[in-house]
């Protein structure tokens, strides 16, 4: 497997400054792009691109640093209670939503959109109230993220970080549904 941080130079952690991560892409793609450089290149500039584009999300970075670290590629974490408990509620939103945008989509003439804007504006800020919870949560485990890279290599918690890995991907997930759904209701 690629190791996607030696690619791109830049150290095996869990947590990587996104501002210094695009600066070194961004002179690495200076140097190696095709129309830069088309036939002198030794890098191969799709490679460059993979790799900032799995070392930008925190989710990839850190399945990525597990299977180079740990070579544990068959391992299904399971997210936090936390995580879980949330489960119900984002379904049950998203049945809402669901329901909603059909029965717009149903409705006929000005009077019955008229009829729904008040349950689309409750909708919207639901919504709305869900997803900065869902960032709260995503930001928490950002700050976990870099006090454990503090630690780093002294100490190396495979356990948690696989935990926070399948934490920030159904986070991600389910913010960008939600995202999603804000701007089709919003259309």
């Amino acid at each position: 497997m690629t190791d996607y941080f030696a690619v791109l130079g830049m150290p095996r952690r869990p947590w990587l400054d996104p501002e210094a991560l695009r600066e070194k892409f961004h002179a690495l793609v200076a140097v190696h792009h095709p129309d830069v450089s088309p036939s002198g290149s030794v890098v191969d500039f799709s490679l460059l691109n993979s790799a900032y584009q799995t070392l930008h999300d925190p989710h990839a970075r850190l399945r990525h640093l597990l299977i180079l670290e740990t070579d544990d590629v068959a391992h299904k974490p399971q997210p936090s209670p936390e995580i879980t408990s949330l489960f119900t509620r984002i379904f049950a939103l998203q049945q809402t939503i669901a329901a909603f945008l059909d029965r717009e989509a149903k409705a006929r003439g000005p009077l019955a959109h008229a009829l729904l804007s008040g349950e689309k504006i409750v909708l919207i800020e639901s919504l709305r109230d869900e997803m900065d919870r869902l960032q709260f949560a995503q930001t928490e485990r950002f700050a976990e993220l870099r006090a454990i890279d503090a630690a780093w290599p002294a100490q190396k918690p495979f356990a948690r970080l696989h935990a926070l890995m399948a934490d920030l991907g159904f986070l991600k997930k389910w913010i960008d549904g939600l995202q999603a759904a804000v701007a089709k209701i919003e259309l």
